[in-house]
């Protein structure tokens, strides 16, 4: 399909890619609000993918590069071999990467119970589209809702109050202020690495980079 596709124009290969994608728009409510240049943009990312029975789609321990949604079949959510959850059409699993600075590890497998068909969208191509039309990613931020959020948060308390940052950083940076100051960053050699990698989502980046300094004097 994708070798039959990359021989039309880009204009009509989005054209196509919308029309294969309008069942999962049209079921999926956090992009009722998006423009018709918004939905073609982010039908061309979207890649379906096919699971026979027994087939595990994730790992526990793996990478959360994706997200995934259910569009036939049922699959079952396994941590130590105990069912967490049956999902099946129009579910949606993986993690929101609006509100996390930093790729998650998952913490269950994902195994199919049936035949499924699920669209499938990677983190970075969803937030490129997404930094593309500002207007809709914070309503598309707020208004979607993963079924079953794979996310490993908690190994530890320290963990825990890094993860409450991001997801609070996601919403409104200017919130980090105002919670305790148990949830300040560890000094610790451990958490160095997750210090390096924390940061901003990009559109909440660009508006804090373009701010003055304090020792700056604003325009008033």
């Amino acid at each position: 399909m994708g070798a039959v596709m990359n021989m039309f124009p880009e204009c009509l290969q989005a054209d196509i890619s919308l029309h294969l994608n309008r069942h999962l728009f049209d079921a999926v409510s956090s992009f009722e609000g998006a423009r018709p240049g918004c939905l073609r943009a982010l039908s061309m990312k979207f890649k379906t993918t096919h699971a026979p029975p027994g087939d595990t789609l994730v790992h526990r321990g793996d990478v959360l590069t994706s997200m995934y949604f259910i569009s036939r079949g049922s699959l079952e959510i396994l941590k130590d071999d105990v069912v967490m959850a049956i999902l099946g059409k129009d579910d949606i699993f993986g993690e929101n990467p609006c509100i996390y600075s930093t790729i998650g590890k998952s913490s269950c497998n994902v195994r199919a119970l049936t035949y499924c068909d699920l669209h499938r969208i990677m983190r970075d191509d969803i937030l490129d589209v997404l930094d593309l039309y500002p207007e809709f990613s914070e309503e598309f931020s707020r208004n979607l809702e993963i079924t079953f959020n794979l996310r490993d948060k908690f190994k530890n308390q320290q963990q825990y109050f890094h993860t409450l940052q991001e997801e609070v950083a996601g919403v409104d940076p200017a919130l980090l202020r105002k919670w305790p100051a148990q949830m300040e960053r560890s000094n610790s050699q451990e958490d160095e690495e997750v210090r390096a990698a924390f940061r901003l989502p990009r559109q909440r980046r660009r508006q804090y980079t373009r701010r003055p300094s304090s020792g700056e004097e604003s325009d008033s």
